[in-house]
């Protein structure tokens, strides 16, 4: 970075990372900046490549025909971290290492076609798999007290957890951007109205904090 002034970077954390002051490191480098807002492709749109450690934004550049980079780490890959993304990829270990004058194209459209796609939708596939198990009553949802003390006391430590996050990092602190709240049962209504077409007539209760059951009245 500080041997290619020339070049911005812009360094795009994980949702489900947060802003803490480990990323005040790349401050003394003008070419270099950390931004966790919006979505990623029109980043990748208006960039010259990207560079990354397995992410699926990997694929996102692939289908906008932008240079894809896998930063190798100073060990040896575990299998499953040689996944699609990584065999699209040119491989580097440095920075130095990008050159886009001598950077060969390749096609992994064929790859790309027999791990992600298919014919049918993801919500079909799913859906013709439930079918198959043929269940004509599903018992009721229930917890012991114990266990219902567990699905409260876990989740309100947490956010015990986060309000002193808040307090001891102040500005410092970002919430998780990936999964920032969680559903609860007026939103889930919502929801299955708009999906519930056939105008069925449904019963929802909240079982736990996250645990809904949703049957047929």
């Amino acid at each position: 970075m500080k041997n290619n002034p020339e070049i911005k970077f812009v360094i795009r954390p994980h949702p489900a990372d947060q802003m803490y002051n480990d990323w005040k490191i790349f401050e003394k480098f003008n070419n270099v900046k950390v931004i966790n807002k919006y979505d990623i492709v029109p980043w990748v749109i208006a960039s010259k490549g990207l560079i990354h450690r397995g992410c699926s934004s990997a694929i996102d550049a692939y289908f906008l025909k932008k240079p894809i980079f896998f930063f190798l780490p100073n060990r040896k890959l575990l299998k499953s971290e040689k996944n699609l993304t990584y065999k699209i990829s040119n491989k580097i270990h440095d920075f130095e290492s990008i050159n886009f004058k001598n950077l060969k194209k390749k096609k992994f459209d064929l790859l790309i076609n027999r791990e992600i796609y298919n014919k049918n939708t993801a919500s079909n596939v799913i859906l013709n798999e439930l079918q198959k198990l043929n269940i004509t009553k599903e018992e009721n949802i229930s917890f012991n007290i114990f266990e219902n003390f567990l699905n409260y006391f876990i989740p309100f430590c947490g956010k015990i957890k986060i309000f002193l996050k808040k307090r001891l990092l102040g500005s410092n602190y970002i919430r998780n951007t990936k999964l920032p709240y969680f559903i609860n049962i007026k939103t889930l209504i919502k929801k299955i109205k708009v999906l519930n077409t056939g105008k069925k007539k449904l019963i929802i209760k909240k079982i736990t904090r996250e645990v809904f059951q949703i049957e047929k009245n």
